[in-house]
């Protein structure tokens, strides 16, 4: 047993290689040990010095709780495993690295458990009691949190205290969420000044998304005192899944509303005319949970429509069918087709086009994105995110004093970078 301790100071000395200059504080906690367990604990790794002994009781160690440790490691098998330690130090033990116990959480009975009490970012896994107040009531107060591992100088730890924790700043998401993005021209895409000129454009776009949130994660669940499943998880996975501090909902869906995108009118008669193509389109997103780094990944798609001038005038058209414009359209189908494309004034490039097709196409606009979000405290995230958006867009030509309207595609990548309140 007292082999098993040493082994375990070493270890704590081994996984305590980040340091401070932080002077050690000491405090006077109790931990409870479960009753099967307590026969391990009856010897302290140190003598005790007011004692001159290293001899206790095994039902409640009396001493300071520095942190709660969660380390990750392979068994045998290969499987990555992860377990929960209090950082333990004696009451009267020496400040020197080798008197520091690693006690399981498992073999503590925890005292701020019971489902009524109200739950911290860590599920109450990281409070412990005092050992007594004058008053005789114990008092609880909650210990920092560290996950295992950084490569840094061995330092002592007689004075000093681990400084790299896992603190996650708690995230408490409300029931509507708000993007605000900007879109820097970082890529370019292919727009037509003309009917025969290609140009590569970039522009500046910005994007607001507003909506609703909806399907409860099972850390907001816990943090109500409920049960997510029927299963009871490890305590482990408890512990990791509290660590996350992240209190936000699965889903979103609302509208967003993106300006800033420009294409020009590639039927004008006299180009180039340039217009401003802002779009309104269905925003849905999904959460995922947040990973070690605080980041909390997230997926969207956006279904909608450009909502110009000349794309208005294509859905109307799409839609109504108006019965002169109908007609001109097929007129100029069959003059192309017997001409070759060789109309004066018209000069179409595109083999096999035909206006009928793309006057009746609905210009839907659609896209996709992943990326990421940094929590900048409970009320916001920093979010960035790369994703594709085929924009469809309307044109209009002029023949014989008839607007016809006209459809095509931009592909677009986008790089988003803004806040989420």
């Amino acid at each position: 047993m007292k082999r098993g301790l040493l082994i375990s100071a070493a270890v704590a000395a081994l996984l305590w290689g980040c340091g401070s200059t932080q002077p050690l504080q000491r405090f006077d906690d109790a931990l409870d040990i479960r009753p099967d367990r307590q026969f391990h604990y009856e010897t302290a790794p140190c003598i005790c010095d007011e004692t001159g002994t290293n001899r206790r009781d095994g039902r409640t160690l009396r001493g300071t709780v520095l942190e709660m440790l969660i380390r990750s490691q392979r068994d045998t098998s290969g499987t990555m495993r992860q377990d929960t330690f209090f950082v333990f130090l004696s009451r009267c033990a020496a400040q020197r690295r080798e008197c520091i116990e690693l006690i399981p959480v498992g073999d503590v009975v925890l005292p701020a458990r019971e489902r009524a009490m109200v739950r911290n970012q860590y599920d109450n896994k990281n409070r412990v009691r005092s050992y007594n107040t004058v008053t005789g009531i114990p008092e609880i107060r909650d210990v920092p949190v560290r996950t295992a591992g950084c490569d840094c100088d061995r330092l002592d730890v007689a004075l000093q205290l681990p400084s790299w924790r896992l603190s996650c700043p708690e995230r408490s998401c409300s029931w509507y969420f708000v993007e605000l993005r900007a879109i820097p021209g970082l890529f370019t895409y292919t727009d037509w000044r003309d009917r025969s000129t290609a140009e590569e454009r970039s522009t500046f776009a910005a994007e607001i998304a507003a909506g609703f949130r909806f399907g409860v994660t099972a850390n907001m669940l816990r943090r109500e005192g409920a049960k997510p499943c029927d299963n009871e998880p490890t305590l482990e996975e408890e512990t990791a899944l509290a660590l996350r501090t992240d209190y936000c909902y699965r889903w979103g869906i609302g509208l967003a509303f993106t300006t800033g995108t420009r294409a020009y009118n590639m039927f004008a008669a006299t180009p180039p005319q340039d217009y401003n193509r802002p779009t309104l389109a269905l925003h849905v997103r999904y959460n995922f949970d947040r990973t070690l780094a605080c980041m909390r990944p997230f997926v969207y798609a956006q279904l909608g429509t450009a909502i110009d001038r000349l794309t208005m005038n294509l859905w109307r058209f799409s839609l109504s069918l108006d019965q002169d414009k109908e007609r001109r359209v097929a007129e100029l189908d069959s003059i192309i087709a017997d001409c070759g494309l060789q109309i004066p004034g018209l000069n179409l490039v595109v083999p096999n086009y035909s206006l009928r097709m793309n006057a009746s196409a609905p210009p839907l606009t659609f896209g996709i994105g992943a990326g990421v979000e940094l929590p900048l405290g409970s009320w916001a995230d920093l979010g960035i995110d790369i994703g594709y958006r085929s924009l469809g867009i309307g044109d209009e030509l002029i023949y014989d004093g008839t607007a016809i309207p006209q459809g095509r595609r931009i592909g677009l990548w986008r790089l988003r970078v803004g806040l989420t309140f």
